[in-house]
């Protein structure tokens, strides 16, 4: 990933054109310090960059104030405030505050906002430090407002050889970890912001939305069909009992179809037994040549499709007709290269 590190120049607002200064591009690519505005930012694929942006003394200041031994946090605070109040701005709503070790460092927090608020339109990763994380011994300089730290007084070569040092020193992911309480850089959220971040193109949007459609619609579909469905059932069990009765009142079909039914004079059908052992002798023949079979119950007539049977299990079969009771009614095969082919109609009884 490449990092480009920027500081803003001291006394001039960020917003204004060339208020930030390249320091380094994290990829090794030596530059030249060039002054670049926070609007040129929109002009790169920053995607798979991360911008570190450090801002001058004159954009914050700083004060030391150790915490006690089992102080907590709520009362540290808590007492820095009491212990400074004269020192702080009028209404504290209107700062940010963060706390590092013995450091508090306090900035405008409209600025601030306004800040995040751009840069979380970039799409990439953001930090935003105050410059003076990259003094090793920071945390040993005495109460004062920073508009008279060293750097703001340094060229910016001098600025540079100290990042270098400074990343080199911690390792550059060690570097963020450990001042990431200094971090004053917080995401906005936004849905064009969160496409960004994502790294969205339209494709990948209209995909989404797509998807997110389906998603939803399904389960609406699903109702649509199941009411489509028993309003098909209402409709069809209504012409049934209209054929039957079309003065009944449908109220509970299955009761009364019942009632219906019983109140029919439906013909009487006789009866019969039904011998299954013809299944056996079919059993007898290789399944394999009988293209079909066709049975006739009431005239217990079975006609059985032959094609390709060997004639000597042909004939074997044929020896067993008495055995299950049938005898033939119509031999229509014929014989050809020893093999049977044609239909043969039985009788069972």
């Amino acid at each position: 990933m490449e990092t480009i590190f920027l500081i803003s120049k001291p006394f001039v607002n960020l917003f204004e054109d060339n208020a930030l200064v390249v320091l380094k591009r994290g990829d090794g690519e030596k530059e030249n310090l060039n002054e670049i505005s926070l609007s040129n930012l929109r002009n790169f694929d920053l995607t798979k960059s991360r911008i570190t942006l450090f801002l001058d003394a004159s954009k914050y200041s700083v004060f030391t104030f150790a915490k006690l031994d089992d102080e907590s946090d709520t009362k540290y605070k808590a007492r820095f405030f009491s212990e400074k109040e004269d020192l702080i701005i009028s209404d504290i709503s209107k700062t940010k505050i963060n706390f590092h070790d013995k450091k508090i460092v306090l900035t405008e927090l409209s600025m601030i906002e306004k800040l995040s608020k751009y840069l979380s339109n970039l799409g990439c990763e953001v930090s935003v430090f105050p410059e003076i994380v990259l003094q090793e011994n920071f945390a040993d300089y005495e109460d004062q407002n920073l508009k008279e730290f060293f750097f703001s007084q340094s060229n910016y070569v001098e600025i540079e050889r100290t990042l270098e040092n400074a990343i080199e020193y911690s390792d550059e992911d060690n570097f963020y970890k450990k001042f990431a309480s200094m971090n004053l850089f917080t995401f906005k959220f936004s849905f064009k912001n969160i496409l960004n971040k994502l790294q969205f193109v339209k494709r990948d949007l209209f995909f989404l939305l797509f998807l997110t459609f389906t998603l939803f619609s399904i389960p609406f579909f699903q109702i649509i069909y199941m009411q489509s469905a028993i309003n098909n059932y209402k409709n069809a069990t209504n012409e049934i009992f209209n054929q039957l009765n079309p003065n009944i009142r449908v109220v509970n079909p299955r009761a009364q179809i019942d009632n219906l039914l019983n109140s029919q004079n439906l013909p009487i059908v006789d009866e019969f037994s039904f011998d299954n052992s013809y299944f056996q002798f079919l059993e007898r023949f290789n399944l394999e040549f009988i293209k079909s079979t066709e049975i006739s119950i009431s005239s217990k007539i079975i006609t059985i499709d032959i094609q390709g049977m060997p004639l000597n299990q042909f004939t074997f079969a044929k020896s067993l007709f008495k055995n299950f009771g049938l005898s033939i009614v119509n031999d229509s095969t014929n014989t050809l290269d020893d093999k049977i082919f044609g239909t043969i109609t039985l009788r069972y009884s």
